[in-house]
């Protein structure tokens, strides 16, 4: 098994509005996971532990003789884990694969406050048959605790609640299922929501609450489990992603369907009895439609939303706002910075305790027939002001996504390419220099 460990000083510009460039966060280490065959394979997600250990999962081409074939139309491939330490140095990673020529996967990712890791994805079977849902639980050093299986449908997402016990969501054959398993790895419950606007809806996100009932969202509805795993309350709409804050209350975008209308994206909060507290129909400067793909919420309940808008042919903005905790807008701020005729994506947006936002973009140049990548990291205050801007290339393959530390220090994550399979960059804030006087 090969692991590929680099630090990388990259340079690139940043500008910094209303402090000095000591404040813009400076890169720490880039690590790289290599795989065992130094081939293709695609980071679904990862998470960043209380010690600051990096956990990451997802798919890995598997080991395999130059002369043999492709499975199926394809490359083997194998559910893999691997943790970095706060230095990014590999501590260990994990790989598994049901059988021996189908396609298996990492798709989520969570840690516990003991620094046990749970990862759930999927086992092909042979043929283009069913998945087999596959979820394990390893301890801080790699031991394998448990791993438990479910039949028939596909997963995406895991979590953890209080009591170290597991919800795992995905899709089911009717609708999205969730999966309790208890502290042993043993199948609790499984439900399925299958209403909505779709005969099969998708699911998309989760999110657990403090009492650890479990919130489950997608292009069906959002509906509400208890530990024991009764419903509380299911609405339908379309719920591409969901958020909790410390009362109990979540909220959800998602694209709002009238009869005879165009769609548009909106910001709904509900309440711990599912009742609508407020929505606000997602709009740019000027009355002009966009579309919503991250949302957070910090400590005070204010809702931050993140998208794009549309400025022409393929060229977009990035759009970020912020709505305190009654629905009212108290700011919204475009980046627009365009470079040879590229476009800005949203990658990923962060929220911290204080209402600080940090926002991942990924703005491609384009010069005749080639496409490069920067990648863009940017801090708002919950004034939404400016503090910092960070731009330099990419050149580690696609980014995926964002995450903060307690010392809000930023990890992205992405796709090697050449580099690798599973690329991990960390950014350090800059240490506070406190003077004393004599």
């Amino acid at each position: 098994m090969k692991a590929l460990l680099m630090f990388v000083a990259m340079t690139g510009s940043l500008a910094a509005v209303g402090v000095s460039a000591d404040n813009v966060p400076s890169l720490e280490w880039i690590a790289v996971y290599a795989g065992s065959t130094g081939g293709e394979g695609f980071p679904r997600d990862f998470v960043v532990g209380g010690s600051g250990a990096v956990y990451v999962t997802g798919m890995s081409e598997k080991q395999r003789e130059p002369s043999e074939p492709f499975a199926h139309g394809g490359p083997y491939s194998e559910m893999a884990t691997v943790k970095f330490d706060e230095s990014g140095k590999q501590i260990w990673a994990k790989r598994y694969s049901m059988f021996e020529d189908t396609a298996d996967g990492g798709s989520g990712i969570a840690v516990d406050e003991g620094g046990n890791v749970y990862v759930t994805g999927n086992s092909n079977r042979p043929r283009g048959a069913d998945c087999i849902c596959v979820t394990f639980k390893y301890d801080a050093n790699g031991k394998q605790l448990w791993m438990s299986t479910h039949d028939g449908g596909s997963t995406s997402a895991v979590g953890v609640d209080r009591q170290g016990c597991a919800y795992v969501c995905g899709r089911g054959a009717r609708g999205y299922q969730t999966i309790r398993y208890d502290t042993h790895g043993v199948e609790l419950w499984v439900q399925e929501f299958s209403k909505g606007f779709n005969r099969k809806p998708w699911f998309w996100d989760m999110t657990i609450d403090s009492c650890d009932n479990v919130y489950v969202a997608g292009n069906g509805g959002i509906v509400k489990y208890m530990p024991n795993g009764e419903q509380v309350w299911a609405i339908e709409c379309e719920a591409e992603k969901v958020s909790g804050d410390n009362e109990g209350s979540v909220s959800i975008i998602g694209l709002v369907h009238q009869f005879g209308r165009a769609p548009f994206y909106a910001t709904t909060k509900y309440s711990n009895r599912g009742k609508e507290v407020w929505s606000r129909r997602f709009t740019v400067s000027g009355g002009k439609a966009g579309s919503l793909t991250k949302i957070g919420i910090d400590g005070t309940g204010a809702v931050f939303v993140g998208g794009l808008y549309r400025v022409k042919d393929e060229v977009t903005d990035v759009i970020v706002t912020k709505y305190d905790a009654g629905g009212r807008q108290e700011w919204q701020q475009l980046y627009q910075k365009e470079l040879d005729g590229g476009r800005n994506l949203l990658v990923d947006l962060a929220v911290n305790q204080d209402g600080e936002v940090y926002v991942l973009i990924n703005s491609d140049r384009r010069k005749g027939l080639i496409d490069t990548r920067d990648l863009v990291l940017t801090k708002y205050d919950g004034l939404g002001r400016v503090q910092w801007e960070k731009r330099e290339r990419w050149k580690y393959g696609t980014l995926e996504k964002m995450r903060i530390d307690d010392k809000d220090n930023i990890y992205v994550m992405g796709q090697g390419g050449e580099y690798g399979e599973f690329v991990i960059a960390k950014y350090q804030q800059p240490k506070i220099k406190v003077s004393s006087e004599e």
